[in-house]
């Protein structure tokens, strides 16, 4: 009687032993069923055999099998507590059923995904403009997914994990996003180019490679000077400046934004709409992005009369660094004054073109953002365009 119960409890220790071995590793569900209804889910998890369920790099719940069941306990989501009877479990799949749920998944392997040409390919910063939205997708190589979205609120990011099925051709995105969330057939890939379809609808990718690289502005305070001592060594003065603003007539910049999330320069065109009043020494500069107006810049016997490097911000404390090097910059070469300075918590790098007062080929600005992130912006001249006849006071202030 003995050796028959050991013999038992062998066995049903033997049986769990091999559930767990093949519940162990990645898995994605594919649906969800109630007697109402069949829902496409696509949702990623691991079974680690440290008896950890982990659902977009989350420990989720624990796990254990008892019987023919899978007990889970997760602090996270109630409802993730309790059995769920083991309907189907081998190497290729897993039906799952509590009470009237039943949930079916799939083996995923990492390994064999990413031998796959296609699944290199994607991997990768992708940029889609949908609904008047600039969308970057980041697909990592470890599984790791961030979406960037530009908006005019803000910028929004999101994180969550993507994997890709070779044999289907799907990519499958488990974040909380607007587009593309679940599962999309790869139509096309080919150098820079994804086509997405999911629903019916086809969305275009261009894939974003990474063409600058942060420069890091080391210097500090200790490395300045007063700005009282140096103001004469600049290479532009208050007339020389309006005289030059009264022959332009737009100045175009190319405004290069760094991203953490996404490790990558995002690039945007800002125009600089010049208005000078020779009678009054003013000069008026409207920045605009895409048509919104971002802000003005003023130069009158009120603001910005003592700025020295208007019409950008005044350092209180720089050096200079270079007076005569040569910057190549996207509308040509150009000798300039180089600058690094402080203001506030916000360094800076100015390239002040030595024969063109009040225009810069470069500026570059740093500062520490939240969670230890780097705000680093890089603005480069594109265009220079000059009134091509000029009139007196044809471009006068407006009073």
């Amino acid at each position: 009687m003995k050796k028959t119960i050991i013999i038992t409890i062998l066995l049903i220790t033997f049986s769990v032993k091999s559930q767990e071995s093949k519940l162990i590793g990645n898995w994605f569900v594919t649906q969800v069923k109630t007697p109402e209804k069949t829902q496409e889910v696509y949702m990623f998890v691991e079974f680690t055999k440290e008896n950890k369920l982990i659902i977009r790099n989350l420990e989720f719940a624990n796990w254990k099998i008892e019987g023919d069941s899978l007990i889970m306990k997760s602090k996270i989501k109630k409802s993730f507590n309790g059995a769920r009877k083991i309907i189907k479990l081998n190497n290729k799949e897993m039906i799952l059923k509590k009470e009237n749920e039943t949930i079916y998944y799939k083996r995923y392997n990492p390994k064999e995904i990413s031998e796959d040409s296609n699944y290199k390919k994607i991997i990768g910063v992708w940029n889609i403009n949908e609904s008047n939205k600039a969308n970057y997708l980041n697909f990592k190589k470890n599984g790791d997914f961030v979406m960037l979205s530009l908006q005019d609120e803000g910028t929004i990011i999101t994180k969550g994990v993507w994997f890709f099925i070779t044999s289907d051709k799907f990519i499958i995105i488990d974040a909380d996003i607007d587009i593309l969330r679940g599962k999309s057939t790869m139509f096309s890939i080919h150098n820079s180019d994804l086509i997405l379809k999911q629903n019916g609808k086809k969305y275009k990718a261009t894939k974003i490679f990474d063409s600058k690289k942060i420069k890091p502005l080391n210097f500090s305070e200790e490395n300045l000077s007063q700005n009282s001592n140096t103001n004469s060594k600049l290479p532009w003065v208050d007339k020389s400046l309006v005289l030059q603003y009264h022959k332009l007539n737009k100045l175009i910049y190319e405004q290069n934004e760094y991203f953490k999330e996404i490790d990558r320069f995002i690039s945007k065109e800002i125009i600089w709409d010049c208005v000078t009043d020779l009678e009054t020494n003013e000069i008026n500069i409207l920045i605009t992005e895409n048509k919104k107006q971002l802000e003005s810049r003023n130069k009158d016997k009120l603001t910005n009369l003592y700025n020295p490097f208007f019409p950008e911000t005044d350092l209180y404390l720089f050096k200079i660094v270079s007076t005569d090097e040569q910057v190549t910059v996207p509308a040509g070469t150009y000798s300039c004054t180089v600058i690094e300075g402080i203001d506030g918590e916000i360094k800076y790098k100015y390239y002040m073109i030595n024969n063109m007062p009040g225009v810069y080929a470069k500026v570059i600005t740093q500062s520490e953002g939240m969670f230890g992130n780097v705000n680093y912006r890089i603005t480069e001249l594109n265009t220079v365009k000059a009134f091509q006849e000029k009139k007196k006071n044809s471009h006068k202030l407006k009073k």
